[in-house]
C-alpha cells in the first residue's frame, strides 16, 4: 500500500509540473521513475528519475514538485553528460547551484537547506565549478601564507552549506544497459509475470532535442520559464572545444592565396579543374602571459602544449612569448622547429598596455596575438585596437570578455 502511495505522489507530482510548468512536465514525463533505497534522497542519470521512499516521505507535495523540475533541470542542461574529468561532489554542488537559481526563478517551491547564492544567479554548471575551484586554491594558498587563520567556507555569504542537499543529486555514470526487470504491481511487489526492458538510454543528443521540444510547448501555453533559452543556450556553448578555437583563430591569419599550380584534388575526379589553396608560412606569432599568479599553471601548460602542435604545423617565422604583469618582464623566442617550454615567473598586478607598446613598436608587427590573462587589468580604458587580430585566452570562471578582439575561456 506504501509502494502505490509514493507512486501515486511521483504522478501527482508529474501531473501539476503539467499543469502549471508545462516546459519542465513535459520533460518530467521522458524519465523513468523508480524507487531506490540505497540512494539518500534523489537522482538522476538522465534516463531514470530515483528517489528513496523516506526522502520522498519527508518533503511536502509542493516540494516534491520542485524536486522533480530540479532533476528535470539537471538533464536539460546536460549535467549528467559534462561533468569530465571534474570531482563528482564538487561538480554536483555546482550543478545543484546553477539548478536550484533556476528553479526557484520560475516559481517552484525547492525544500530548506538547497544551495543557493545569489553570486551564482545566471552562471552555468562550468563557470560556478571554476569559480569555486579558483576561490578554493586562493584559500589554500592564504592557509599555506597564515597557518593560523581558521579556512573560509566556498560558496560566498548567504550560501547555504550542505553537502548532502535533498534537492538530489546527480549520477554522473552512463546509464545502465537495457535489461529485463520485473514490473511491480500497485502494491509494491513484483509479479515478475510480465517483465518489461528498462527504459532505452537518454542520450545528450537526445536531451537537445527534448529541451527545445519542451520550449515550444511551454511557448505556446504561455507559460515559459523567464531564462530558461539562456541557461539552456549557455549549457551548450560553455563547453565548446576551446583548443579547436584556438587553432581556426590563429589558422585564419595564416597568409594563403588560390593556384592554378596546385589544383584541389578533392574535385579532380568529378573532371572540374580547380585552383586549389596554397598556404604561405606564418609571419611573427605573439604569445603573452600574464604573470601577475592569477594563472593556472595547469591550464598554460595544456595551452602550451596546443600551442606546439599549431606552431608545428602553421610554421611561423618567430614565436614571441612576453611575460608581463604591470610590466614586461621577460621575453623568450622560438623557431617552429623548437619545443616550446614556458616559463612563467612575475607577481604584482596587471596591465595591458605594455604588451600593447612593445609589439607596436618592434620591427615588425605581430600577424596575431593572444594573450591568456584573467583579464583583471587596471588599464583596460587606456587600450587601442591595433591592427592586428587579437584573442584573449581566460579561465572560465572568468564572465567578462576582453576589451577587444576575441574571448576564449579555457575548460580544463
Amino acid at each position: 500500500m506504501m509502494q502505490r502511495s509514493h507512486q501515486a505522489r511521483m504522478t501527482a507530482a508529474r501531473t501539476r509540473l503539467l499543469l502549471d510548468f508545462p516546459w519542465y512536465g513535459s520533460l518530467a514525463m521522458r524519465l523513468k521513475v523508480e524507487p531506490d533505497e540505497n540512494i539518500k534522497t534523489f537522482q538522476t542519470d538522465g534516463t531514470r528519475l530515483a528517489y528513496n521512499p523516506a526522502a520522498l516521505d519527508a518533503v511536502t507535495d509542493l516540494e516534491l514538485t520542485g524536486i522533480i523540475a530540479h532533476e528535470v533541470m539537471h538533464c536539460a542542461l546536460l549535467h549528467p553528460f559534462r561533468r569530465g574529468s571534474r570531482n563528482a561532489q564538487e561538480w554536483n554542488e555546482a550543478t545543484d547551484y546553477a539548478v536550484n537559481a533556476e528553479c526557484a526563478r520560475a516559481g517552484l517551491k525547492l525544500p530548506d537547506g538547497c544551495l543557493i547564492d545569489p553570486q551564482y544567479d545566471g552562471l552555468s554548471a562550468e563557470v560556478i565549478y571554476a569559480q569555486r575551484a579558483k576561490q578554493k586554491r586562493q584559500n589554500e594558498q592564504n592557509q599555506q601564507q597564515q597557518p593560523q587563520q581558521q579556512p573560509q567556507p566556498q560558496g560566498g555569504q548567504g550560501a547555504e552549506q550542505n553537502p548532502e542537499p535533498i534537492t538530489g543529486t546527480v549520477v554522473d555514470a552512463p546509464p545502465a544497459p537495457a535489461q529485463v526487470s520485473p514490473d511491480p504491481d500497485p502494491n509494491g511487489s513484483a509479479s515478475g509475470q510480465q517483465p518489461q526492458p528498462a527504459p532505452q538510454p537518454m542520450t545528450e543528443s537526445d536531451w537537445k532535442i527534448a529541451a527545445e521540444q519542451a520550449t515550444d510547448v511551454a511557448r505556446g501555453c504561455g507559460k515559459l520559464p523567464a531564462g530558461i533559452d539562456r541557461a539552456v543556450k549557455m549549457a551548450r556553448t560553455e563547453t565548446a572545444d576551446w583548443r579547436a578555437t584556438l587553432r581556426e583563430f590563429v589558422e585564419h591569419t595564416t597568409p594563403s592565396d588560390y593556384s592554378w599550380m596546385s589544383p584541389n584534388r578533392r574535385y579532380i575526379s568529378d573532371g572540374l579543374y580547380l585552383p586549389g589553396i596554397v598556404k604561405e608560412n606564418l609571419g611573427k606569432l605573439a604569445f603573452a602571459v600574464d604573470t601577475s599568479g592569477s594563472i593556472n599553471t595547469r591550464q598554460l601548460a595544456a595551452v602550451a602544449a596546443e600551442l606546439q602542435a599549431i606552431v608545428s604545423e602553421c610554421r611561423p617565422d618567430l614565436l614571441v612569448v612576453i611575460y608581463s604583469d604591470a610590466a614586461v618582464r621577460s621575453t623568450q623566442e622560438f623557431s617552429a622547429d623548437d619545443e616550446i617550454t614556458l616559463n612563467a615567473k612575475g607577481g604584482g598586478g596587471t596591465r595591458f598596455k605594455p604588451v600593447f607598446d612593445m609589439l607596436n613598436t618592434a620591427d615588425e608587427p605581430p600577424v596575431c596575438l593572444i594573450y591568456f590573462t584573467d583579464l583583471d587589468a587596471t588599464d583596460k580604458k587606456e587600450l587601442t585596437q591595433p591592427d592586428y587580430p587579437v584573442l584573449w585566452c581566460t579561465d572560465l570562471s572568468v564572465t567578462e570578455n576582453g576589451p577587444f578582439g576575441e574571448t576564449m575561456r579555457i575548460v580544463i
